[in-house]
């Protein structure tokens, strides 16, 4: 199995690439590199610029919610298959509304924003499935942040 068929696999494990077509799939796997992180490696901090969408493939990364202040709240633990660092895929590359950091070594694909935004905008149908899907899981990260 090459690097981008494995990057093809995980994808369609997660919440929300999961199914799409494999047109769009193999495109955003060619664009999309493994990375791995040390125990307490940062990968962005809050207000850093959003570049790059995260999945975790393995290991475990702390996310922390940013406020007003600058402080942190005591965040969410990430485990396999979550997608991170969605702002990447908002248009304009808006900042990090957090800091994603890695509390033991850990394997991830990152996505780069604007070529799976291009992607994505190629293959509408797949697309707006993604957004919507994207949607409906920030939707739910936040709505338990708040709880």
């Amino acid at each position: 199995m090459t690097g981008t068929d494995e990057i093809k696999k995980v994808l369609n494990e997660t919440c929300i690439f999961a199914g799409i077509s494999d047109a769009p799939l193999t495109e955003i796997a060619e664009v999309a590199e493994w990375r791995s992180c040390e125990q307490d490696e940062m990968l962005y901090e809050h207000g850093d610029k959003a570049i790059d969408v995260y999945v975790l493939v393995s290991g475990t990364v702390r996310f922390a919610f940013g406020n007003r202040t600058g402080t942190l709240s005591s965040g969410t633990v990430m485990r396999s298959l979550m997608i991170f660092g969605w702002a990447a895929l908002v248009p304009e590359h808006p900042k990090r509304l957090g800091s994603a950091q890695c509390i033991e070594t850990s394997k991830i694909i990152l996505l780069p924003g604007d070529p799976v935004r291009d992607i994505l905008r190629k293959y509408p149908v797949d697309g707006f499935r993604v957004m919507e899907r994207l949607c409906g899981m920030i939707a739910r990260n936040f709505m338990e942040q708040h709880d």
